[in-house]
């Protein structure tokens, strides 16, 4: 398969069908704003069920500030924050599963199937960092006349699957009850700020 982050850092079987399935190019039309073949969007293969921390950053108000915004003002509003964002999360070994347009979903590979909890210190430390980082970033955006940007970050730990999806992009994602209370809670949290499940809260040793 394409994606070699999926197959070397969650251990999935290969499927002979997935290699060997084809696109009848005929079957679909081309897309008018790439000029390519259109792909079937198609979920191919879940992992095996494993646990680790994952997280969520979510713009505060985005919706109703960028409703504001027209052309170039509009892309950097989230271009900037989320290139920042991004950066912070591969300093600390996250790997971004997906981009959800005014945020991240993403999680921490090192922390698979756990067996020192002292490792989710580094994903606090990563959250707390990217919170550290939001005055720099607003100060990027307001040097160009764009607003502040305020987030928050929500995180936990438990079962996830994760999905190899065959599409345009050939993506991966990432499913499973953790991920639905992580996304429930983000909003309890305050702005530029952290807020963390109970099974992350119980795991964490005490600092």
């Amino acid at each position: 398969m394409k994606n070699v982050v999926y197959n070397d850092l969650f251990k999935i079987t290969k499927q002979p069908y997935v290699d060997s399935y084809r696109y009848e190019t005929e079957k679909y039309p081309k897309n008018p704003l790439t000029n390519k073949q259109t792909k079937l969007y198609q979920i191919k293969q879940f992992s095996k069920p494993v646990t680790c921390c994952i997280g969520i950053v979510d713009f505060v108000n985005s919706t109703n500030i960028v409703s504001r915004l027209s052309g170039d003002a509009f892309t950097q509003y989230y271009q900037i924050p989320l290139n920042e964002l991004s950066k912070i999360l591969r300093r600390f070994n996250s790997l971004v599963i997906k981009n959800t347009g005014d945020g991240f979903l993403f999680n921490f590979p090192f922390t698979l199937n756990l067996k020192d909890p002292k490792l989710l210190l580094q994903c606090i430390k990563c959250s707390m960092a990217m919170i550290e980082a939001q005055k720099d970033i607003s100060k990027k955006l307001e040097e160009i006349n764009l607003p502040q940007v305020d987030f928050r970050i929500s995180m936990d730990f438990g079962e996830i699957f994760l999905v190899y999806v065959e599409s345009q992009n050939d993506d991966l994602d990432m499913i499973g009850n953790v991920v639905n209370s992580c996304a429930k809670i983000n909003s309890l949290a305050p702005n530029n700020g952290i807020i963390i499940g109970e099974n992350l809260r119980n795991l964490l040793p005490d600092y």
